[in-house]
């Protein structure tokens, strides 16, 4: 039951960070690239490597992320860390460094790192989908189309890694805010998404509070009104807006 259920998220990013490091590290010490300094190199391109990525979002995919996100990412990280590594050689005064090796040595790490991030995107996909593992119980406020059609990508799209389990009307007579606050803590759920057009700027106002004092995301599904209203970030389900807080 621990692996069908524990949440692994925070781990993810700094397990990448560290293969990725070994990459990058073990094909500049394999390859013949003719280094004098050598552990000025290998800091170097590791500290390059995390500013690029920081700067570039490289280790940024949400559960939901489409193949064409991280293609963008990769080549975006890698062109920049192209350059750097290529400007190595002038800062430091390496005339002696092979750049036929240099170049080598980029296309290779590219090649290593995509086929690790694809493989990774993928098997946890699959980890989500069949171990039911990495899982996000989430909970929908409203009830109207764009709502429905929510829920049925979380129950359609179970790679995704969500769990739907309750569905909350606002226009019920018997419909209480502070009833959903308790059901959210007593349940363990992780994401709220509220419907726009269902809740008025009180209720809106107390959901964010209530997210940020309690640890949950919160994300919201516009109305055409209301799309333009707030400074807030755009993420897509499958062809689904949905509105979230900046970080």
């Amino acid at each position: 039951m621990l692996f069908k259920h524990g949440r692994y998220s925070g781990f993810i990013t700094p397990i990448s960070y560290g293969i990725d490091l070994l990459v990058i590290n073990l094909f500049a010490y394999l390859l013949p690239i003719n280094l004098e300094e050598q552990l000025l190199f290998h800091s170097y391109i590791s500290l390059s490597w995390i500013i690029i990525s920081l700067l570039t979002e490289f280790y940024i995919v949400y559960r939901y992320s489409k193949v064409t996100h991280i293609l963008r990412l990769l080549f975006r990280q890698f062109f920049f860390y192209f350059l750097v590594v290529y400007a190595f050689i002038g800062f430091f005064k390496q005339p002696n460094m092979s750049r036929l090796a240099l170049a080598q040595y980029v296309i290779y790490i590219f090649i290593a790192i995509s086929t690790l991030k694809f493989l990774s995107y993928y098997l946890l996909m699959k980890y989500r989908e069949r171990v039911k593992g990495n899982i996000r119980n989430v909970v929908v406020i409203g009830k109207n189309k764009k709502t429905q059609q929510l829920i049925d990508v979380f129950n359609a799209r179970s790679e995704y890694g969500y769990h739907f389990v309750k569905q909350f009307c606002p226009k019920d007579k018997n419909f209480d805010i502070r009833d959903c606050f308790s059901y959210i803590v007593q349940r363990n759920i992780d994401e709220v998404y509220c419907s726009v057009s269902e809740l008025n700027n009180n209720e809106i106002s107390q959901f964010i509070n209530f997210a940020d004092n309690n640890l949950k995301t919160l994300k919201f599904l516009p109305d055409n009104k209301n799309i333009y209203a707030k400074k807030l970030k755009f993420e897509y389900y499958d062809y689904l807006p949905i509105l979230s807080l900046r970080d």
